[in-house]
């Protein structure tokens, strides 16, 4: 299910409807960790947002562009997968937690 919808987003993108680089065979039987992560391309950025937001049970707007916000303003790597984006996305979310006081 989508949180958000390509008119949520607040960045500016590209939304080229080129052809595909792969054929459609190829496509579907290739794993999503292994395709690369686009964080210029709109149709890229906002299927990553829906799925790590499925993925870890984030069920509101604010939350997921929460997540476009990070990947625009503080991920510093553009030649990376979409897994790699993942696992960057769980440790700085993770390491950015507020802390718990113990008063």
């Amino acid at each position: 299910m989508s949180i958000i919808q390509k008119s949520d987003l607040k960045y500016d993108y590209n939304w080229s409807t080129s052809p595909a680089s792969k054929s459609r065979k190829f496509t579907t039987e290739s794993e999503s960790k292994s395709e690369l992560f686009s964080p210029n391309e709109g149709e890229n950025v906002l299927s990553f947002i829906n799925e790590y937001a499925d993925m870890h049970d984030i069920v509101t707007k604010e939350e997921a562009l929460r997540i476009e916000r990070l990947l625009h303003e503080k991920l510093e790597e553009e030649n990376i997968t979409r897994d790699e984006a993942r696992k960057w996305l769980d440790e700085y979310l993770k390491s950015n937690q507020p802390q718990k006081s113990n008063s």
